[in-house]
């Protein structure tokens, strides 16, 4: 997921990157959100300061004896002005969040720009591919086959083109580059003829 800040300071580029890719997002209410987003954190942080201001100001005229009646109750009308601030930031940050997880990653500007994975160019190739007298089955058959890769639980999950790693595939795509002493004590290695 992008962060905001970079979405703020270059909107243009993921606009465009975004409609290269064939989406489509709602940017007026996303700018809209966050400008008041920015109008409520300021007034907020300007009341904060104001309390606290005002604060030391009460605690030197209670030092001396006088009255901070009123002074105490208009901060008690501040401090439920900054809650309800806050409740405001906070749906204004919920609106912002949900908008940010449907903006996908900005492609290098070396991609080439294309509806799907058809339209992606060959852009080298080394060695002769291999020939088989029989015929090869893709990697996600035999991960599938083997219990240590499932798609369709992945699918359900996060969306398409991810793959649920399960069991040996799950140390051995996590953990074994980092230690590979996880498979001799932690793990049921099984091996099954594809």
């Amino acid at each position: 997921m992008l962060e905001i800040k970079f979405v703020r300071q270059n909107l243009d580029l993921v606009r465009q990157a975004l409609a290269n890719r064939g989406g489509t997002a709602d940017w007026q209410a996303f700018e809209t959100a966050d400008a008041r987003r920015k109008e409520v954190l300021a007034e907020a942080e300007a009341l904060r300061h104001r309390r606290n201001t005002v604060s030391d100001e009460i605690a030197v005229l209670k030092k001396a004896g006088d009255d901070a009646a009123a002074m105490m109750e208009e901060m008690r009308a501040v401090g439920e002005r900054i809650k309800a601030l806050d409740k405001t930031l906070a749906e204004h940050d919920a609106v912002l969040a949900e908008f940010m997880l449907g903006i996908p990653n900005v492609p290098h500007a070396s991609v080439p720009v294309g509806r799907s994975e058809e339209e992606n160019q060959l852009r080298k190739t080394q060695g002769q591919p291999p020939v088989f007298d029989f015929a090869p089955k893709p990697h996600w058959e035999i991960g599938e086959h083997l219990g240590i890769l499932d798609f369709a639980r992945a699918a359900r999950i996060t969306g398409a083109r991810f793959p649920l790693y399960l069991g040996a595939g799950e140390v051995r795509h996590h953990h074994l580059p980092q230690d590979h002493r996880l498979l001799e004590n932690d793990a049921q290695e099984e091996w099954r003829r594809v």
